[in-house]
């Protein structure tokens, strides 16, 4: 069912998703430290000052960052306090969008995390503050004067990315030297091992100067990164994804001249099949990753091999009460289902409808008619949504999510692309349970949602930081489409 013409403009926010818990290439994920390290050990001088480099993206500036590092005061403790700044300028559907964060972190004197803030500014403002106690690191969330907690259980405290420099400076940089640690990604509140290997060294060109660098390669969450730095522990120049940091003074890190990219149509990926609107079943060949990495398999979908099938399902009103959904039915940091202005909407949503699917219909029906539909580089939280109505596909899909959940009915976060004149967008929806998991698109006014929307993953930002892997490398080859199922 489709209530009015598709808006391509919806399909900003996934990406920028991305984009922001990327923190631009990473941004100084190198986060890890050895055991021959010694507590408190001197850092060199070029990690005491400000490093600068500037953003590009398909040959034009997007933006620049800035790191700085130093000792804690005396009166304070052993250990370091580091600062981040990351601005980026991008277009996203014609309109100009500029994103800034920062983030400040107290480091122990062995360079684990004590705490953090980090902020972002951008269509909202959001902080979030983190502070290790024992077991685990407490969490706050601040969006639009709206406030959130949660604990996440950590065995020891996570690595930031202040540590590799120190760590491999130490020991002295080499060819072939391997790390592997867990680090703390703050703005998706995750952590997992990035592994780093030193290739071996290279010379490189930077603001017009030969410099000798040692090359790096690292792996997080499925995502290359390439990096360069000197003997010192001065960074000279990223690469991943397309987008390249390179060392430049203050002055022309911060100038921002002439034209950027519209960020849409950089990660589009080009289609060889017309397909219509109403796509009920397609059928695709995948190359460019690795299937097994994704949640291809289930649902609506079925993977052979490299071959994945789509079927759009057909709903009936007949169903089974779900048992074990408990996890699709939680309040989370983002999702807050349970609470009691979210619970009160819901309710009055629904009314006295007791069918499953027709709650669900409701409220669906709801969230599209009352979101307005515009692009947003944001982290989304079900609770401003409710209040601004307004967003992309993530506001949708987050404020559907707990709405949904708040009515009894299971429902997760699913991400991945979906079809639009000729090409697959990046995008999100949510699935709701009913005997199977059922794609619906509070989005773009489809319940449920047609086969042209293929998952690639489910769950929270913890889950979608993957994603990153995927960017510039997916492609698609259409083999066979149908209108209506079984035709």
């Amino acid at each position: 069912m489709r209530l009015k013409p598709l808006n391509i403009a919806i399909y900003a926010g996934i990406t920028a998703l991305w984009l922001l818990s990327m923190g631009v290439l990473i941004n100084r994920h190198y986060g890890h430290r050895s055991a021959d390290i010694a507590d408190g050990a001197d850092l060199p001088e070029e990690l005491l000052k400000e490093q600068w480099m500037g953003i590009y993206q398909a040959g034009k500036k997007i933006g620049y960052s800035m790191t700085k590092t130093e000792p804690l005061s005396r009166s304070i403790g052993n250990g370091y306090k580091t600062h981040e700044l990351v601005f980026m300028r991008t277009k996203v559907i014609g309109i100009q969008k500029d994103i800034k964060m920062t983030s400040d972190a107290i480091l122990d004197k062995a360079f684990r995390l004590s705490s953090f803030v980090f902020n972002l500014e951008s269509d909202i403002n959001m902080t979030i503050n983190g502070s290790m106690k024992e077991n685990g690191m407490d969490i706050t969330v601040e969006i639009a004067g709206i406030k959130s907690g949660q604990r996440i259980s950590l065995s020891e405290p996570p690595y930031t990315s202040f540590s590799l420099l120190p760590d491999m400076l130490k020991s002295g940089v080499k060819k072939g030297q391997r790390i592997k640690k867990p680090v703390m990604e703050p703005s998706a509140l995750t952590v997992a091992d990035m592994e780093i290997e030193v290739l071996g060294e290279e010379e490189i060109t930077v603001m017009g100067e030969k410099i000798n660098s040692f090359k790096l390669r690292g792996l997080y969450q499925g995502l290359d990164v390439l990096m360069w730095i000197t003997d010192k522990g001065e960074v000279l120049k990223e690469e991943s994804m397309g987008f390249l940091s390179i060392k430049e003074d203050k002055e022309n890190a911060q100038r921002m001249d002439g034209e950027t990219v519209d960020l849409i149509k950089e990660v589009s990926i080009p289609f060889d099949m017309k397909l219509p609107q109403d796509v009920s079943y397609l059928k695709v060949r995948l190359s460019g990753i690795k299937p097994d990495d994704f949640e291809l398999n289930g649902g609506t979908q079925r993977l052979i091999a490299d071959v994945l099938e789509i079927t759009a399902p057909v709903l009936n009103k007949i169903y089974s009460e779900p048992n074990g959904m408990d996890e699709y039915l939680k309040d989370t940091l983002f999702v807050q289902s349970k609470d009691p202005e979210i619970v009160s909407v819901s309710r009055e949503i629904v009314g006295a409808e007791t069918n499953i699917l027709e709650k669900a219909r409701l409220i669906y029906q709801w969230v599209y008619v009352n979101i307005d539909k515009t692009p947003a580089m944001t982290i989304p939280s079900a609770k401003e949504v409710l209040k601004a109505k307004r967003g992309d596909c993530n506001e949708h899909t987050t404020l559907y999510t707990a709405l949904s959940r708040a009515s009894g009915i299971p429902t997760r976060i699913a991400v991945g692309i979906t079809y639009v004149r000729g090409y697959f967008y990046y995008h999100a929806w949510p699935e709701i349970y009913l005997n199977e998991w059922i794609p619906i698109d509070p989005t773009l006014g489809e319940f449920p949602a047609n086969a042209s929307h293929i998952r690639l993953l489910t769950g929270g930002m913890d889950k979608q930081v993957k994603l990153m892997s995927v960017i510039g490398k997916l492609k698609l080859h259409g083999i066979e489409y149908r209108v209506k199922a079984g035709d």
